[in-house]
């Protein structure tokens, strides 16, 4: 038996003149620019959509009127004798006033009717020349070196003193004289003296071992009253 093989039918392949190729081609590539302009076109129009709606919205914010409303307290604490609490707090109104608490305080700070600093008593000691001597001192005389130094009350000698003398307040000068700080005139004497014979520095006359009770004034009576 005879097979025969089919025949092949011959394809033609159609050849477009380069006018037309060169025309499809422009159309598709105007085509696909087309959908590129769309899809900008449709970016562009949705930010533009949000911008509108932002700018309406504070526009409609402005213009409608909108009050903001706050409100004063006052609050007044006159004592902390209730002491720490750290539980309770106060609440206003009820609380405004007649609060007595605290929620915590330092160790230095004393608590009462009212408040204040707790004071502190503090000592230091200095064992050698430099450190002694390197300090500040206010009437005081520092003497000495070592195991021998020692310091003293400054001498005020010289300078005013100020006392109540017979119910009133007297400024008497003061004088140095034999290693002893004396008062520049009498108790009593209106001026220092200028002279031995001056009656103005003569002063107060005192009974052996009486009081103050006026019986001094020179201008005084006499009295049989024991002092």
């Amino acid at each position: 038996m005879n097979l025969k093989k089919p025949k092949r039918k011959n394809i033609k392949k159609i050849s477009l003149p380069r006018n037309i190729l060169w025309l499809l081609q422009k159309s598709e590539n105007s085509f696909e620019k087309k959908q590129r302009q769309r899809k900008i076109r449709s970016l562009t129009f949705s930010f533009s959509s949000v911008i509108a709606a932002i700018m309406i919205f504070f526009l409609i914010f402005q213009l409608f009127p909108h009050n903001i409303n706050a409100a004063s307290y006052t609050w007044v604490q006159t004592d902390w004798l209730g002491g720490a609490d750290t539980v309770n707090f106060p609440v206003h109104p009820t609380n405004q006033t007649n609060w007595n608490k605290y929620f915590s305080k330092d160790d230095g700070i004393a608590t009462g009717n009212e408040l204040s600093l707790t004071a502190t008593t503090a000592s230091i000691t200095q064992t050698t020349d430099a450190d002694f001597n390197a300090g500040t001192n206010s009437n005081t005389a520092v003497s000495g070196t070592g195991a021998d130094g020692k310091i003293q009350l400054a001498s005020l000698c010289g300078s005013n003193v100020t006392f109540t003398y017979k119910g009133v307040s007297v400024t008497y000068g003061t004088v140095a004289h034999n290693s002893k700080c004396w008062l520049d005139r009498n108790l009593g004497a209106s001026q220092k003296a200028t002279s031995s014979t001056d009656a103005a520095a003569y002063g107060d006359l005192f009974q052996w071992g009486r009081l103050d009770d006026g019986h001094q004034t020179r201008t005084s009576g006499t009295t049989t009253t024991l002092s």
